[in-house]
């Protein structure tokens, strides 16, 4: 006996194979709409991660760097003169100043003085690339520099040694950090796409001059937008002394 096939029966079946076949893309969408999550989730828990590293990081630098500045003042107010203040450490060479012998309370280091510790910079707050760079995972201190808005200096303060400030720097760290530390200080980054403001010109001596006890003219942290005018910290993209990287700075002293 022959078996016909009723064409209801064959309608059905196409109609069932059609809604399987949507349920399969369903699926496939769904699956795809959920791997898509997952990696924005996982990228955006990385971000969050690194601003939260980078903050704790800014909140170190910027604490270690005032700690820095208290000394200072205690100093001052000690009768010690700004000019006899010394750097002097067992782990940079080239601050030993003539007016402040070992042992003496204008030791910024040491049991002698004010008892700071110096603290090499971990490496996770520097740009690994620019590791054969001068000053590189070390702090600076220099007095070749002003910040227009700080102290007495305007504008041109490069030009003048009375406005010169004592600073302390922490050249090429990582540029993340250098961003969140401009958020803490209130000076705006730049957008599209986003970098930390560049300085205009040179921003430390030809010669990395070390402070000594003396202060010249020379250089100017700045930008074009004025992004540091009247801040006494904050961090600043080379321009040609440095001339790459990222580079923290604080103002020790403000003339």
């Amino acid at each position: 006996m022959r078996t016909s096939t009723h064409p209801q029966n064959t309608h059905q079946n196409t109609s069932e194979s059609g809604n399987a076949f949507w349920f399969i893309l369903l699926a496939i969408a769904l699956l795809v709409a959920l791997t898509v999550t997952i990696t924005k989730s996982g990228e955006n828990t990385e971000e969050t991660g690194q601003r939260d590293r980078d903050r704790i990081q800014a909140s170190d630098i910027m604490r270690q760097a005032k700690t820095m500045e208290n000394a200072i003042q205690q100093m001052r107010l000690a009768g010690i003169p700004e000019n006899d203040i010394s750097f002097e450490n067992s782990f940079v060479s080239g601050y030993q100043n003539a007016s402040c012998p070992d042992g003496q309370p204008c030791r910024i280091f040491g049991s002698g003085g004010a008892g700071l510790s110096y603290k090499l910079p971990p490496s996770d707050w520097l740009d690994g690339s620019q590791n054969a760079q001068d000053l590189y995972g070390e702090w600076y201190f220099f007095a070749t520099t002003c910040v227009p808005g700080i102290g007495t200096g305007d504008s041109g303060c490069n030009a003048d040694a009375a406005s010169t400030e004592l600073i302390v720097a922490l050249p090429w760290i990582s540029k993340s950090l250098c961003l969140e530390i401009n958020r803490m200080v209130g000076i705006p980054n730049l957008t599209n796409p986003v970098l930390p403001p560049e300085n205009v010109g040179s921003a430390y001596s030809a010669g990395l001059d070390k402070f000594t006890g003396t202060y010249t003219a020379s250089s100017i942290i700045n930008s074009n937008a004025d992004a540091f005018l009247g801040k006494p910290s904050g961090c600043f993209a080379g321009d040609t002394d440095p001339d790459t990287g990222y580079h923290f700075y604080h103002v020790l002293i403000a003339r």
